[in-house]
């Protein structure tokens, strides 16, 4: 929620279109890098770091948005995943903050994927749309569906 606030707040005092921010423009953004980076990362001050990537996320997102407005390409996710990308790749320098043992890297050449089992379009659907906000359970996506759903495509 602080993530959002902090994208909102960006968007309204730095001047953007009152319009791009009331569509939640610039909230998405830094709500994407708020939770990935807190979840991701570990360490007593990974919350401010969080806090600082929701931040320069909206940041990014206004600049990337002046940049190609010429050009007709929406922003979209990319300053959300350039700046996750990036701070996760230099927490692996830094003292304060360390990526999280959940995101450890895993050899796919060792992978094995068990595709054996009943096939459930509903709840792969439904835990697809929810993973796209870190959510894993299939009630989020649930929740999600309907709330675009209700605010319209």
């Amino acid at each position: 929620m602080l993530s959002t606030m902090i994208g909102t707040l960006v968007g309204r005092l730095g001047g953007a279109d009152e319009k791009l921010v009331n569509q939640g423009l610039f909230g998405f953004n830094s709500l994407l890098t708020g939770m990935a980076l807190y979840l991701f990362l570990t360490g007593p001050y990974h919350w401010i770091l969080s806090l600082i990537g929701a931040f320069l996320a909206a940041i990014v997102t206004a600049a990337l948005m002046h940049v190609m407005k010429n050009t007709g390409l929406p922003v979209l996710t990319f300053p959300f995943v350039r700046l996750t990308l990036f701070t996760l790749l230099i927490s692996y320098r830094l003292s304060a903050v360390h990526i999280s043992n959940a995101l450890v890297p895993q050899s796919l050449w060792q992978w094995k994927l068990d595709i054996t089992g009943p096939f459930n379009l509903k709840e792969g659907i439904f835990t697809g749309i929810g993973q796209v906000f870190f959510l894993d359970y299939t009630i989020s996506g649930i929740l999600l569906f309907v709330a675009v759903f209700w605010a319209g495509w």
